[in-house]
């Protein structure tokens, strides 16, 4: 190799080009998910998750005749009650408002965040680590509690009812990732995510899909609810008791266009907010790179 040669390496050497945007959303992406992996919550949101699989199969040990229970009205109501209005919000607050939160509490964000990428390509790829996980659990359990619930009447692996469990899967895929952005923002822009995470989700939505009036609007489960099948409860009953006795409550149908078209508006919403918070705000007094 003559010197020219030897001094353009060199050059080259001393000047590495850098990655692209993919590149770095991909380094966010498995980091996160390293981190995702080795926290001790997973086990327990396993074995929370995969909890309603042991109805069905109590059903059919002790019921007197398990043909006579319905597994089709058994899954659907599990899938309905538990899976999207209880495991979807639980997954996004306890994965979703620790992505960021974690490490401004530990002070590590400082040091991830001046490194030389884009703001938005490191929230993408954590909010992807975080998508996978929490996804793959709610996959889990839906699965499995369909395959227990088989054990029972009217339920089998016909395409029918394997539509009703994809039907479903899709469902919980848009709640992860719609109230996973909501709890991605109140760890980046609130110092306690997951007390506000509560009053939001268990708290404030239970209660304005009772009150009268077009308040259920404002919440994120109106719309998941628009996207279940026909055969689905409604998740706010008709009747609701409340101190001044038994009213009827009219409940506003939503379209299935419009309850995508709100979920996607609010899944880029809350999105872009966390990165705007992540640019706005400065930590122990360091500018990053933007």
């Amino acid at each position: 190799m003559n010197e020219s040669n030897t001094h353009q390496f060199h050059t080259l050497g001393d000047q590495p080009v850098q990655g692209g945007y993919l590149t770095y959303v991909m380094a966010a992406f498995g980091q996160g998910l390293l981190l995702l992996i080795r926290r001790p919550r997973l086990l327990l949101v396993s074995g929370i998750t995969l909890l309603p699989v042991l109805i069905p199969i109590m059903i059919a040990f002790f019921s007197r005749d398990q043909y006579a229970s319905d597994g089709t009205d058994i899954f659907i109501q599990l899938a309905t009650r538990l899976h999207i209005s209880v495991f979807v919000p639980l997954l996004s607050l306890f994965f979703g408002s620790m992505l960021i939160a974690e490490e401004i509490e530990s002070q590590t964000i400082t040091y991830l965040l001046t490194r030389p990428s884009p703001r938005s390509a490191w929230v993408l790829g954590r909010f992807m680590a975080y998508a996978l996980v929490a996804t793959s659990l709610l996959w889990l359990s839906l699965t499995l509690t369909y395959v227990a619930c088989t054990t029972l009447a009217d339920l089998d692996f016909a395409p029918i009812h394997l539509k009703l469990l994809a039907w479903y899967a899709g469902i919980g895929i848009l709640g992860i990732l719609t109230y996973g952005t909501l709890s991605m923002y109140l760890g980046a822009g609130t110092k306690r995510p997951i007390v506000y995470g509560v009053l939001l989700f268990f708290g404030w939505e239970p209660m304005a899909r009772v009150i009268p009036g077009i308040v259920d609007f404002l919440t994120v489960m109106k719309y998941l609810e628009a996207l279940f099948p026909p055969a689905a409860p409604r998740l706010a009953d008709m009747a609701v008791q409340s101190t001044l006795g038994e009213y009827t409550k009219l409940v506003y149908s939503v379209q299935a266009t419009h309850a995508l078209l709100v979920l996607a508006a609010l899944f880029c919403f809350f999105m872009t907010m966390t990165v705007w918070v992540l640019r706005s705000k400065e930590f122990a007094g360091t500018r990053m790179a933007r």
